[in-house]
């Protein structure tokens, strides 16, 4: 092979991607996008005459960059330092995309809002889909589902058979396949009714983007794994304002006991639940003469750990999957322990760091809801402005626009934003049911900024829209817990959503797509408290231990895997 094409590989492969590997992260849009620069610079090579027309040169030249940047990357770290055991008892989740979905509040995370008895009021907002869009296989009696993985709620429920569908945001009913569940509990006079048993109560939950669902309680056996299985009280869901994207057939609430909600009687439309000790709450429409009925059950989460099988491992594991090879690989629950490290879809890559589950520094009870932890910062580049100066041609082989107006955010060199530790404003909600994590807006705003183009919000404190057809730059990003810093490979920055937008030239709808970053503005609730979260986004590129027993988190850098 010629010297000057081993010269301009050596450059790209070792001044390139080997100091942006080392750094925490790949350039550009990822993987790909510094496979599709060498092939760009082996293509440039060529039609200088650098080598033969016609010869092989080419082929091998993109095959030995390729080998080199595989070689620069990451490495599995085999030394992994972890106070958890592995475990065999698994489930394998599935990736669900693409889900159909109504509008709903801006950076609304899935979660239980026991304070909220109705959905909020509509907005016109088009954004981020409906979460969660992991699910696992849950065997309820002797009927097995495909149920949505929750950590920020506690309630777990099946659609019953004859659940009435809700239309969110209305009071009115419509047919049951615009709810779009997978499959329903079927009630008969067989062994199926045999395995539950009616409780007469109910139960009444409404999420934070506006889904609810109530119906009566009962108790029933459910499995996860053939030696995880136990007693539990499930909701069964008569009314459902839920969209279950037709793979889904209701929750596994993960979250802690304190979060659940059980109502007297059947009718659970006369429920009323307690509010949230929380700043943001309002309360002036609640009567204080009528004192909530709301009362707590123990949710799965609790059964699960106090198996005997548990005892000395009271905890569970999360690794999810972006499932890059769309094979509906969402990856892996683990109870009792944690994956394989050297498996290539879980590919642990540091050794873990733990830190506390702490209740919400802004609720007065001092109780325990969420998996809630202290976060000391993020880490991406420093703003750089737009510059008139021309940057080299394969720096931006993938846009369109012109040269001369690209930004010099070229730069591996990241800067730590340090959150104040000392008034409680820095606790997350570790949530695998919110597919964007939600940052206090300042780091927001200037996280947002390094695009290119920039992201954008179209009024102030809304989403942060992308361009989808001249996106070419993704800023690194990570997230500092217990003094380690886990940065987000850039696949998991970006939100694609297919989207069904009127025409008004062909006066009909056309499909299309819309973009989004995954890194969004955290709500205000009040007294400077805003409610963030710690997302898919964050899941994706981490194993996370659910440490109950001790209570404590503990994560460990998963970045790079198979998918």
């Amino acid at each position: 092979m010629p010297q000057g094409v081993n010269a301009q590989l050596h450059l790209l492969t070792n001044a390139e991607v080997h100091a942006s590997y080392n750094a925490g992260h790949i350039p550009e849009r990822g993987f790909l996008r510094c496979y599709g620069e060498v092939i760009h610079k082996a293509q440039e090579v060529y039609q200088l005459k650098m080598f033969p027309t016609g010869s092989s040169s080419l082929l091998l030249l993109a095959v030995s960059a390729l080998s080199k940047l595989v070689n620069a990357g990451p490495q599995h770290a085999r030394d992994v330092q972890s106070p958890y055991a592995p475990s065999s008892q698994s489930i394998g989740l599935k990736a669900i995309k693409h889900v159909a979905s109504e509008s709903f509040k801006h950076a609304a995370p899935l979660r239980a809002r026991s304070n909220q008895q109705t959905a909020p009021s509509n907005e016109t907002v088009r954004v981020l889909g409906r979460a969660p869009l992991f699910a696992a296989p849950v065997t309820i009696g002797f009927q097995t589902f495909n149920l949505l993985i929750d950590t920020g709620s506690a309630d777990t429920w099946v659609a019953d058979s004859y659940f009435s569908c809700m239309i969110m945001y209305r009071s009115y009913p419509a047919s049951q396949s615009y709810c779009a569940l997978n499959s329903t509990f079927v009630h008969d006079d067989g062994p199926t009714d045999s395995v539950t048993s009616a409780t007469n109560s109910s139960f009444f939950v409404s999420y934070a983007d506006g889904s609810y669902v109530g119906g009566p309680l009962r108790t029933t056996y459910v499995s996860l794994t053939s030696d995880v299985a136990f007693p539990q009280l499930v909701g069964f869901a008569s009314s459902v304002a839920f969209t279950g994207g037709n793979l889904t057939s209701g929750i596994l609430g993960l979250a802690y006991s304190s979060l659940t909600s059980q109502y007297p009687g059947t009718d659970y439309w006369n429920s009323i639940p307690c509010p949230l000790e929380s700043p943001g709450i309002d309360d002036s429409s609640t009567n204080p003469d009528v004192p909530c009925n709301q009362r707590n059950y123990v949710g799965v989460m609790q059964n699960l750990i106090s198996l005997d099988s548990l005892r000395d491992r009271r905890y569970f594991a999360l690794a999810l999957s972006r499932d890059s090879s769309n094979n509906s690989d969402g990856g892996l629950l683990t109870f009792g322990g944690t994956p394989d490290y050297y498996d290539p879809r879980v590919n642990v890559s540091s050794s873990f760091v733990s830190t506390p589950i702490q209740p919400l520094a802004y609720d007065s009870t001092n109780i325990t809801r969420f998996y809630t932890i202290s976060v000391e910062g993020f880490t991406f580049p420093a703003f750089t402005n737009y510059s008139t100066s021309t940057t080299s041609s394969y720096d931006y082989s993938f846009t369109n626009a012109p040269s001369t107006h690209k930004p010099l955010r070229r730069t591996t060199t990241n800067q730590a934003h340090t959150m104040s530790q000392a008034d409680g404003k820095s606790q997350f909600i570790v949530d695998s049911g919110t597919e964007i994590t939600t940052i206090p807006s300042l780091y927001a705003a200037s996280f947002n900024a390094l695009f290119d183009p920039p992201a954008y919000q179209e009024y102030s404190g809304g989403p942060w829209y992308l361009n989808c057809t001249t996106l070419s730059f993704v800023p690194p990003f990570g997230i500092t817990i217990a003094g380690q810093t886990f940065y987000h490979n850039p696949e998991d920055l970006v939100i694609r959503k297919p989207s069904r937008e009127y025409d008004y030239v062909l006066e009909e709808y056309v499909e299309t797509e819309v973009c989004f970053s995954a890194i969004q503005d955290a709500e205000e609730i009040g007294d400077g408290y805003t409610n963030n979260v710690l997302g898919q986004p964050t899941l994706k590129n981490v194993l996370a231990v659910f440490d109950v027993g001790a209570s404590k988190m503990g994560f460990a850098a998963r970045p790079y895997y198979e998918s």
